[in-house]
C-alpha cells in the first residue's frame, strides 16, 4: 500500500499544480488520433473484405519507422508527440493524451546541479555533499525523439535575402527567425516550423565569425521585431547564422564539415539558446519540456554550394550546458565533461559506442565524449509550390551598405501598396522610425489587416484605408511631396485570383480613370479597370486592380 501511494504521489502532484498554456501546435495535436491507417494488401490479406489481419490493421504512431515510407527513409527521431503517446502506452494508460489518471508517471526532466537546500545536516559544496543532494552520473545517449520535426523556408526569397549580406560584405551573418508551428502532413503527429521572415539584429561580422551588439539598442530592436512578429501571429522559431568556409578562390567547402555536419561549438550555441526558450508541457512535473526553439547554420558543401543545416541540441545535453557540466574543445567533434570546482559539482559522465564486434560499449567521457550524441537533425527545404505569407522588397535592417529610406518605403507603399504591408522588415521600420512617429493606433491597423490577410480571414479595409493614407501623407511630408494614398483589397491576399482576358480599354472621359493614375496606378491597368467596373465607384476599380495585380 505504501509503494502505491508513493507511486501515485506524483501524478497526485501533477493534477494539482496549476493548468500549463501549451502550444496551440501541442493542443492540436494531442486531440489527433495519430494511428497509421494501412489499406488491405491482397497479395498477403486472405480475410474478407471488412477485416482486419497484422499487414493492413492499423499501428501506432511511435511504430512508423516500422513501415513504408519511413522505414526506406530511415526516420531517426520520432515526433515528440508519438514518443510522448509511447510512454503513456507504456505506462498503461489508455485515455487520450494530455489527460491524467493515476498511473501517468510525468516525464523527468534532467537536472545536473546539486539540491539545495539539502535534508542532510552537512555544509553545503564545496565543503560537503551526500547522495541525498548530488546529482546522478549521466549517460550520454542519442535521444529517440525531435520537438520539431522540420523546418521550412516559406519561399526561397526569404533565405537568399539573407544570404545576400554574406555576398554583399563577404562577412558571416546571423538573424534570428519568425514564422509559425503547424503540423507537418508527411509524418504522423510531426512538427513543421514554417518560416516567414529573418530580422538582422545589429552585428559585427567577418570572415572568421559574427557577434550581436549586446547594448541596449539591439535589446530595444529585437523587442521590436518580437513585438511586429507577435501582432501578425508569427512567433520566434529560432536563430540562424553563416559559418562559411571558402578555398583559395573564395569559393564555398565543407571544410570540418565533411566529417562532422554540425560543429560541436556550434552544438553549445544551440544549447544555450535552447534553455532560454523551454517549451509550456503538461507532460512534466516542472511544466516544460525540451524546446521548440530551432538552430540553422548555412554552410558550404563538397560541392561549393551553400547548404541549410536544421538542428537541435538533444534536451540531455541542454541540460548539461545548462548546469555547466559540458562545453566546447578546440575538435569540433567532441564536446567536454568539466571537473568539479568549488562553484560546481560534476558528476561522472559516461556514453556508450559500438566495439569491432558489434557490442555495446560503455565508456566515461574522460573528459571528452563525441558531439554526435546530443545532435537532433531536422529536414529542411522550400515548399514545392509555396504560397508565402509575407514578401520581400523593402531594404533589410542594420545592414551598412543598404539604407532603409521613407522614400523607398513612400515608392513602394503607393505602387502596390498591399504587397508592401506585407513586408516584415517595412513594417518594422515604420514602427521603428523616430523621424515618421507613427501613432501605434495607425500601426495596429495595419499589423490587423496583414495578420487577417496571413489567416486568410476577412479584413477591415475601411480602417487599413485610413491608416494607410496617414502613413503615406507622414511619409510624403518627410520626403517633400505631395501625397497620393492607394486603396486595398478587401479579399484575402491568399486566395489565387485566375488573370482575366484582358477587355477593351475605358473610354478617356471616364472621370475614374484620372482619379486612378493620380493615385499612382499604370495607366494601362487603370483603363482595364475601369472599363472591367464601369458604372461602380472608384473603391471597385481599385480593388480590380489589387486583385488582378
Amino acid at each position: 500500500a505504501a509503494s502505491a501511494a508513493s507511486a501515485a504521489a506524483p501524478a497526485a502532484a501533477a493534477a494539482t499544480k496549476p493548468e500549463v498554456e501549451e502550444l496551440p501546435i501541442d493542443k492540436y495535436l494531442a486531440a489527433q488520433n495519430g494511428w497509421i491507417e494501412r489499406s488491405r494488401d491482397d497479395r498477403v490479406c486472405k480475410h474478407p473484405a471488412h477485416g482486419r489481419c497484422a499487414a493492413c490493421m492499423s499501428i501506432p504512431p511511435w511504430k512508423l519507422q516500422e513501415v513504408e515510407p519511413w522505414k526506406s527513409e530511415k526516420v531517426l527521431w520520432l515526433p515528440v508527440h508519438a514518443w510522448l503517446r509511447m510512454q503513456q502506452d507504456n505506462s498503461g494508460c489508455r485515455h487520450a493524451e494530455g489527460q491524467r489518471c493515476l498511473k501517468c508517471r510525468p516525464i523527468e526532466q534532467p537536472s545536473f546541479k546539486v539540491k539545495t537546500p539539502c535534508r542532510a545536516s552537512h555544509a553545503p559544496w564545496p565543503d560537503g555533499i551526500c547522495g541525498e543532494c548530488k546529482p546522478s552520473s549521466c549517460t550520454v545517449d542519442q535521444q529517440p525523439y525531435r520537438h520539431v520535426d522540420r523546418l521550412d523556408f516559406e519561399s526561397p526569397a526569404v533565405l537568399n535575402d539573407f544570404l545576400e549580406a554574406y555576398r554583399q560584405s563577404g562577412h558571416q551573418r546571423c538573424g534570428y527567425l519568425y514564422g509559425r508551428l503547424v503540423a507537418e502532413p508527411s509524418l504522423p503527429l510531426g512538427i513543421r516550423a514554417q518560416l516567414a521572415a529573418i530580422y538582422e539584429p545589429p552585428q559585427r561580422g567577418s570572415s572568421d565569425g559574427v557577434a550581436v551588439a549586446a547594448d541596449a539598442s539591439q535589446l530595444q530592436q529585437k523587442a521590436r521585431a518580437d513585438a511586429l512578429a507577435d501582432a501578425l501571429g508569427l512567433s520566434p522559431l529560432g536563430f540562424v547564422w553563416t559559418n562559411i568556409a571558402v578555398d583559395a578562390q573564395k569559393r564555398p567547402i565543407a571544410g570540418e564539415r565533411a566529417q562532422h555536419p554540425v560543429l560541436g561549438s556550434e552544438l553549445i550555441l544551440a544549447a544555450k539558446t535552447q534553455a532560454k526558450q523551454p517549451a509550456p508541457s503538461r507532460a512534466t512535473q516542472s511544466g516544460t519540456f525540451g524546446s521548440k526553439f530551432v538552430s540553422v547554420v548555412v554552410a558550404g558543401t563538397a560541392d561549393n554550394n551553400l547548404e541549410p543545416i536544421a538542428f537541435q541540441a538533444s534536451d540531455q545535453l541542454t541540460a548539461l550546458v545548462r548546469d555547466g557540466v559540458v562545453t566546447s574543445t578546440p575538435d569540433e567533434g567532441l564536446l567536454k565533461a568539466r571537473s568539479s570546482s568549488a562553484k560546481r559539482y560534476v558528476p561522472d559522465i559516461f556514453y556508450r559506442e559500438t566495439g569491432t564486434q558489434g557490442e555495446k560499449l560503455t565508456r566515461q567521457a574522460s573528459p571528452t565524449f563525441p558531439a554526435a550524441f546530443g545532435i537532433v537533425r531536422l529536414g529542411v527545404g522550400t515548399p514545392k509550390n509555396p504560397t508565402p505569407m509575407l514578401t520581400t522588397g523593402f531594404a533589410i535592417e542594420n545592414r551598412a551598405w543598404q539604407a532603409q529610406t521613407a522614400a523607398q518605403a513612400l515608392q513602394l507603399l503607393q505602387d502596390r501598396a498591399e504587397l508592401a504591408l506585407r513586408d516584415f522588415h517595412l513594417l518594422l521600420w515604420l514602427a521603428s522610425s523616430a523621424q515618421l512617429a507613427l501613432p501605434q493606433a495607425t500601426l495596429d491597423a495595419l499589423t490587423s489587416w496583414v495578420r487577417a490577410k496571413i489567416a486568410a480571414q476577412p479584413a477591415d479595409s475601411a480602417s487599413v484605408k485610413q491608416a494607410l493614407a496617414d502613413t503615406i501623407q507622414r511619409l510624403t511630408q518627410l520626403c517633400g511631396g505631395v501625397p497620393r494614398t492607394p486603396a486595398v483589397a478587401s479579399a484575402p491576399a491568399s486566395a489565387p485570383v485566375a488573370r482575366q482576358p484582358s477587355p477593351a480599354p475605358a473610354a478617356i472621359e471616364d472621370p475614374r480613370l484620372a482619379q486612378l493614375v493620380q493615385m499612382g496606378f499604370p495607366e494601362e491597368s487603370a483603363r482595364l479597370a475601369a472599363n472591367a467596373t464601369r458604372g461602380r465607384d472608384i473603391d471597385a476599380a481599385v480593388d480590380w486592380i489589387l486583385a488582378h495585380s
